[in-house]
This record gives structure tokens, C-alpha cells and sequence, in this order.
């Protein structure tokens, strides 16, 4: 497999002309966590509050992705629906030149400024949808995994495979451990794709579920909620927010939240996560005791998920099988309420 240049080590090789100093350089770094509709949602975001407050400025989009290879050494089905459909088909005529790593090329047209105020993204047109099968329970991986290797690769390795420098994804702490993406005792490979490199704290934190991108998911949705625990000095964040303001975000207001839900103890951090991780609403929190859901909730348990290094039961686990068990049992009331109907 072709070893990836380190995430810190990318430039920007783009020559700066006049036209590009009066111009706008929207960037976006398509992490392994990120899937097709997390990806699209967040590009889209950038280039629309990018068009709002410098509406005229020619915009320049660049994008790089890290992991996203497929078993033949080429870019996943997300990633490459990325560069190949979303933006050439989709954002290329709000933007004036865009650079990915299959193509730069320079807009022949005026960039158009009349962005839709939301992006939709409809399911696949033979109806197909990719989501964990929560009847069968059949295991989900990105891709098919082809390496059978029996010892798990080096940091390194999968720091190479990530982009990153072989610290944790989360919380950039330099002392790491490698955490499979879909665990082992449930059918998971030793192929450097279903690698995370994570510190000991989030390691132990992190979902044993079936479901490899609901593992992605967490990932993602864990560096945002445990960004306070990323060091970076004070005149670096504002800058950084001075210049590049969707890079980051202040979530003090989500953190303190988070905190004060861990105060609570295991079922507050259950709440908060059902909440914010899987947009739970107040009804559907308010019905997490009952009977027909717990049953469901043991019976995703007990059939997709694992314990892991001793560590009982885990926040993140349970969420994500309450959340399965949630949709089985709003099926099962749709069909009973269909055949009322009938």
C-alpha cells in the first residue's frame, strides 16, 4: 500500500497571483471519520458561509483526504463520489477554481452566488440506504476487508494510512493504542483500514459495536465534544478563528455540558450521548425505560456488541444499541399500525 505523507506535512502549492489575494481559499481535510454525507454537509457549509460574508470573492476550494482506500489502493466509494460527483456536479459553478487530488481545475464561468439555503441528500435511487441491517444484525464495515493478517500493524503503519503524525485522533495525545474499528470478536480484520490510533482514555470510551462507521461516527463526534483536551496555545486558536472560523468552532457551551453530564454519572452520559450523538428527542429520552425497549435494547446487546480489555459497560456502547433498538421498535409499531389501517 503507498505510504500517505504525514498530515503535517501537506503545503499548499497553489502560486499565489494577485487575482488569489483578493480571492477566498475555502480548505477542507477529509478525514477517515468523515463518510459521503458528513463530508458533502460540511464542504457545502464552508462554501455557503463563505459566499455570505464575502459575497463576489472568487472562491478557491481545496481539498485532501486521508485513509478512504479501497482494496485495490484507490479512494473509497464515499471519497470518491466526493471528487468525482458532489463537487465537480454539484459545487463547481458556486466556486472559481477547485483543486482535489484527482483534478485542478479553473471554472470557465463567472462563480455563480445564488447557493441553496440547505443541502438535501436524497438515498440512493434503487432504494438501497447504507445503515447497519438492525433486523439481521449483520456486521458493517466502509469497505471489504481483504487484508487476513493475523497481528494488528504498527503505529506507524496506521498513522501513515490516517494522515497523522501517531498521535490519538481525539485528544492528540502522544501516547496511543491501536483500537479496532469493528472489533475482532465480532468478525473484525487485522487490515490497517479498521485501525484507529487512540490514547487510553478514549480508547476505553470508545463503541464495541458492529458497526464500523457508527465506531467512525463516535470518533468524530468525540474530537468535537473533547476539544478542550487538545493543547494548542491561546494566540494560535485566535487566529485561527480570525482566519479560518468553521475550522474552529468554540464548543465551551457543549463541553461544560459534557461535564457536568459526566458529574450525573453512567446514565446522565447516556442522555447526553443519545442526545447529541444520535439527536434523540425529549419524547423519545423520556420512553428509554420502557419495556418494550429495554427488551430490544438486551437483544442488540447481547447479538452486536462486545466487552473489551475487562471494562464493563461503556457509554458509548450502550448508546448506540439503545439507538438501534430504537429504530427496531419504531418498525415494528409501523407495521402494526399498518395493518390496523388495513
Amino acid at each position: 500500500m503507498p505510504k500517505k505523507k504525514k498530515k503535517n506535512n501537506n503545503k499548499i502549492s497553489m502560486n499565489v497571483t494577485p487575482e488569489r489575494r483578493k480571492s477566498i481559499l475555502l480548505y477542507h481535510d477529509m478525514r477517515v471519520e468523515e463518510d459521503f454525507e458528513l463530508c458533502a454537509q460540511r464542504i457545502f457549509e464552508v462554501v455557503k458561509s463563505a459566499a455570505k460574508k464575502y459575497p463576489g470573492k472568487p472562491r478557491f476550494l481545496w481539498l485532501s483526504v486521508q485513509g478512504h482506500l479501497n482494496d485495490l489502493g484507490g479512494f473509497d466509494h464515499d471519497s470518491f463520489e466526493i471528487i468525482s460527483n458532489f463537487i465537480p456536479e454539484y459545487l463547481f459553478p458556486y466556486l472559481t477554481e477547485v483543486k482535489t487530488p484527482l483534478m485542478h481545475v479553473r471554472n470557465p464561468h463567472p462563480q455563480r452566488e445564488d447557493i441553496p439555503g440547505l443541502l438535501i441528500i436524497n438515498p440512493p435511487e434503487d432504494g438501497s440506504e447504507d445503515k447497519f441491517d438492525h433486523h439481521s444484525f449483520a456486521r458493517r464495515q466502509r469497505e471489504y476487508l481483504s487484508d487476513s493478517r493475523s497481528s494488528k500493524p504498527s503505529v506507524r503503519s496506521i498513522a501513515g494510512y490516517l494522515g497523522r503524525d501517531g498521535s490519538c485522533q481525539i485528544c492528540w495525545e502522544s501516547t496511543v493504542e491501536r483500537a479496532h474499528a469493528l472489533p475482532e470478536a465480532l468478525g473484525g480484520s487485522n487490515d490497517v483500514r479498521n485501525f484507529a490510533l487512540l490514547c487510553p482514555y478514549h480508547h476505553q470510551m470508545a463503541p464495541d459495536v458492529a458497526d464500523a462507521e457508527a465506531f467512525w461516527k463516535w470518533i468524530d463526534y468525540s474530537y468535537d465534544r473533547d476539544s478542550h483536551m487538545r493543547e494548542m496555545g491561546e494566540n494560535v486558536q485566535q487566529l485561527l478563528r480570525k482566519y479560518i472560523h468553521e475550522a474552529v468552532p468554540n464548543n465551551s457551551n457543549r463541553n461544560n455540558d459534557y461535564e457536568k453530564a459526566k458529574e450525573g454519572g453512567f446514565d446522565q452520559e447516556l442522555i447526553f450521548e443519545l442526545k447529541n450523538l444520535y439527536g434523540w428527542t425529549q419524547e423519545e429520552l423520556g420512553g428509554l425505560l420502557e419495556r418494550r425497549l429495554v427488551q430490544e435494547f438486551n437483544r442488540v446487546r447481547r447479538a452486536a456488541t462486545t466487552n473489551h480489555r475487562g471494562v464493563g459497560r461503556k457509554v458509548s456502547t450502550y448508546a448506540w444499541a439503545y439507538n438501534v433498538a430504537l429504530r427496531r421498535v419504531k418498525d415494528e409499531e409501523k407495521i402494526r399500525s399498518e395493518r390496523i389501517i388495513k
